[in-house]
């Protein structure tokens, strides 16, 4: 009895202690964005066409392409990031494009804002791995187009840590750059899971809140796991001294 109750407690220890944070979305619309350029100018406001902003604006392309729910470059080329506000370990990055159109892309992040690491290099597809489903810019929104990159897809790395993070289109595309939303998933880096609301870079803009929680009684669980492994070492040598 003994040996399942000590069994039971390191499983739980285990489990409180390796998942001590969980992902959750760290996009929302209060965070700041910016591109390089954008096809009726970047104004900072969602009501223009194609302003980098739109891309955290919720409409993942179900409202079809009509310029206020997407991201465009006006060019065979371009970027568009977002400043989480402080740093993240991302766990999940989900891309929503407009329908069939591929885009050559890289994605890159940053804790500075100013150097970068190329974390991801693909290009749009049928993806049916994106959350929201047909909700691709066509009429019928029949088709899941985009792209994700995960820990548990294993095409993200772990431990991939940002404050900022950029979709760039590389060059030799077929269509300008295109964007309908960004969603990504993380975690804070201390894994305490207590919620972050940093200040964002340009703009000047509060970041979102992660509303990580916290496992409780890690240290609780850990005395408990001892106590019961000295009780089964008390009997054991009560045992042999018999």
């Amino acid at each position: 009895m003994l040996k399942k109750l000590l069994y039971s407690s390191l499983v739980i220890l285990a489990s409180a202690t390796f998942n001590s944070a969980h992902a959750l979305v760290i996009t929302n619309p209060g965070l700041a964005t910016s591109a390089d350029s954008c096809y009726t100018g970047c104004t900072n406001n969602p009501s223009n066409r194609y302003d980098h902003t739109n891309i955290l604006d919720g409409d993942w392309g179900q409202t079809g392409n009509t310029g206020f729910n997407a991201w465009n470059s006006g060019y065979y080329g371009g970027w568009v990031q977002v400043d989480f506000g402080k740093t993240y370990v991302l766990d999940r990055i989900e891309l929503y494009a407009w329908y069939n159109t591929y885009d050559p892309f890289t994605i890159s992040v940053s804790s500075t804002g100013s150097s970068w690491s190329s974390i991801a290099v693909g290009g749009y597809h049928y993806e049916p791995n994106l959350s929201r489903e047909n909700v691709s810019a066509t009429a019928a929104e029949t088709d899941d187009w985009g792209a994700v990159y995960a820990t548990s897809l294993n095409n993200l790395a772990a431990n991939t840590q940002a404050r900022y993070l950029r979709y760039s289109v590389n060059s030799g595309s077929p269509h300008w750059g295109y964007l309908f939303e960004l969603v990504v998933e993380g975690h804070e880096l201390n894994g305490t899971g207590s919620s972050g609301n940093g200040t964002g870079g340009s703009g000047g803009a509060t970041g979102g809140t992660s509303n990580l929680v916290s496992e409780p009684g890690n240290f609780a669980l850990v005395g408990l796991a001892l106590g019961l492994m000295g009780v089964v070492a008390r009997r054991r040598k009560q045992k042999l001294a018999a």
